[in-house]
């Protein structure tokens, strides 16, 4: 009879404690409720993907500060004492950290990368020149004359390379523990891929005006052939990064939690949806690109979304994920 009651407790508790962790596995970044009347809709098109960035809201006052990686001002790079050794009449290292800024802001390097795989389509993004502006807008020239010379003094140090490497995964380190999931799993996939291409460094050949879709197999290969760095220390340098990244917990499953009428709940992800019921925990994988939710009273919540040949369709479900 022990045995019996022991069993049923050890049930009993299997059962709540399954109940709790199904109830509160799933986070978003941004989470919302949204209540609707009978043919209501919502647009999953309007929800802001940037979730931090505001990539490309440059009238947003924010815009500038919310995307630099680095404030001149008041941040500078750990080690920038061993930095200065290398600095001349005109560069120094608030200077690399300009460029840098500069960098983040025409890539738009951050979560909105995750969803459409690029940032801003700006040309001038390798231009250093662009950097290094007066308050009039005007192209500084004693600091660009000669930093492109001071940026290669860098990178062929391995002191200078060093500090450098471990303040830019600080910042990725960051970014993964803050963005949703999927951007940590999109930066070890992208570091799997350019493990990958170093291990290739060797059997290429160097071209000046090579071009690259991928920017930072671009940055590797100039690493390597102008600066003389070792594929073994640029390899070495990936892995690393690929094993500190992996141990971070994001603080976020998804990048956005949208919850109906409190019964009915989409996850969204970079590409990926998960459609859940708040009254009986069910979850299921959505296999396409939610673009809007309509409700219909005494029926449930009308799915319109597109397949991968960009195709619409439309599907309705209870709240709870009965398919009607």
């Amino acid at each position: 009879m022990r045995k019996l009651n022991a069993a049923i407790a050890a049930l009993f508790i299997f059962i709540v404690l399954s109940a709790f962790f199904s109830a509160n596995f799933h986070k978003g970044a941004q989470e919302l409720k949204i209540t609707m009347d009978d043919g209501d809709t919502y647009s999953f098109l309007d929800l802001n993907l940037d979730l931090y960035d505001n990539i490309h809201d440059r009238e947003n006052p924010d815009y500038y500060t919310a995307n630099l990686f680095f404030d001149a001002d008041t941040l500078t790079v750990p080690g920038s004492g061993e930095l200065e050794q290398f600095a001349t009449g005109n560069n120094n290292a608030k200077d690399l950290i300009s460029y840098v800024n500069r960098i983040s802001l025409g890539r738009g390097l951050g979560y909105r990368n995750v969803y459409d795989r690029k940032g801003s389509s700006d040309g001038t993004i390798t231009d250093h020149r662009y950097a290094f502006l007066d308050s009039a807008g005007y192209i500084v020239w004693n600091k660009t004359d000669n930093f492109s010379e001071y940026y290669h003094s860098l990178f062929k140090s391995q002191l200078a390379r060093g500090l450098l490497f471990n303040e830019a995964l600080g910042i990725v380190h960051r970014m993964t523990q803050k963005y949703p999931a999927d951007f940590k799993k999109r930066v070890i996939t992208e570091i799997d891929s350019l493990i990958v291409f170093t291990k290739s460094l060797k059997k290429r050949v160097y071209s000046e005006n090579k071009d690259f879709k991928v920017y930072w197999e671009g940055f590797i290969y100039r690493r390597y052939f102008v600066d003389k760095v070792p594929a073994a220390e640029i390899e070495s340098a990936l892995k690393k990064a690929r094993n500190t990244l992996s141990a971070v917990k994001p603080l976020s499953d998804h990048g956005h939690k949208v919850t109906f009428n409190n019964s009915f709940t989409v996850y969204s992800s970079a590409g990926v949806f998960i459609l859940a019921s708040e009254s009986n925990k069910k979850e299921l994988s959505f296999n396409g690109a939610i673009e809007q939710v309509k409700y219909i009273k005494g029926k449930g919540f009308e799915i319109t979304y597109t397949d991968k040949k960009r195709k619409l369709h439309s599907v309705t479900y209870t709240a709870q994920l009965k398919k009607i």
